[in-house]
């Protein structure tokens, strides 16, 4: 294969691989927003075998332009017009599948964030509010209900 045939296979093989990540990453993203926690493992073994092919093709990619500028060095082939183009919505879709990503994580980290909260008030630990609520709904410091509790 000459190089010009290669950059376009290239391109599609990575377009390809990026539509599919961004598929799994909204896919992770419903997971989470349902609460199908059951989901996500298989979400992330799916989303990693996606990247790890990605990085694959973009190793590719560096290996065809060596050091230089990959934008200049496309506007320097054959059809150069077209390759920049396609190369441009690559990047888009490449961009997308990190918002989406960094989005995912975000939400990820504020669900374990609440998880751990709700964990601590049902199990007492690192609780930071010394008031409770004595019989008749009067608030009261722990100290004080201890006080008062008759054993």
């Amino acid at each position: 294969m000459s190089l010009n045939t290669d950059i376009p296979t290239l391109f599609n093989a990575i377009n390809e691989h990026s539509d599919k990540l961004l598929k799994c990453l909204q896919d992770e993203m419903t997971a989470l927003n349902s609460n199908q926690y059951e989901n996500l493992l298989s979400l992330a073994e799916v989303k990693q075998s996606i990247i790890t092919r990605l990085d694959t093709l973009d190793n590719q990619r560096q290996q065809l332009t060596g050091n230089t500028d990959f934008t200049s060095f496309l506007q320097q082939q054959v059809n150069s017009q077209q390759l920049v183009k396609q190369w441009q919505a690559t990047q888009v879709k490449i961009q997308a599948c990190k918002n989406q990503n960094e989005i995912n994580g975000r939400l990820l980290q504020r669900r374990n964030k609440l998880a751990r909260e709700v964990m601590d008030i049902m199990t007492g630990h690192n609780s930071t509010n010394e008031t409770t609520y004595g019989r008749n709904g009067q608030t009261q410091t722990k100290a004080a209900f201890l006080n008062k509790t008759q054993i």
